[in-house]
């Protein structure tokens, strides 16, 4: 897997955000409290599955290798490294969770979030992803 370091300094447009959570492979939202997630249903509607803890209501938003990842409320950076190791593993289930994620993000919300998907294929100007390699 390779990841890149994403580094942006100023406020970023509602189709820049859509851009970059579309082009992610996953969106890590490392909450240690929620009743709910916006960002959860953003990432859901793009296709890139979240990394979520099972913390509030998040577990009513994702359901575990079905269309996200959930892990324990008081999960280890371990325990977020192994699931991004269980994405590298298996891109194809991966890819199979985000079309789930997808069709989740459809259910719910019904057609708020197809406009979401009608984004730009390059990135919009003044962010710039650097590749950085895969985890040692």
């Amino acid at each position: 897997m390779r990841f890149a370091e994403v580094t942006i300094d100023r406020f970023l447009s509602e189709a820049e955000l859509h851009w970059l959570v579309k082009e992610a492979y996953a969106v890590l939202l490392p909450y240690r409290q929620a009743t709910q997630s916006g960002a959860v249903v953003l990432a859901q509607a793009l296709g890139s599955p979240p990394i979520v803890p099972g913390v509030g209501g998040i577990p009513e938003q994702v359901r575990h290798e079905v269309d996200g990842i959930l892990l324990p409320a008081d999960a280890s950076p371990v325990r977020w490294l192994e699931a991004l190791e269980w994405i590298d593993h298996d891109p194809l289930r991966w890819r199979a969770v985000a079309l789930d994620a997808e069709s989740t993000a459809r259910q719910r919300d019904g057609n708020a979030t197809s406009t979401m998907v009608t984004l730009l294929k390059d990135g919009p100007e003044g962010i710039r992803a650097d590749p950085v390699g895969s985890p040692q």
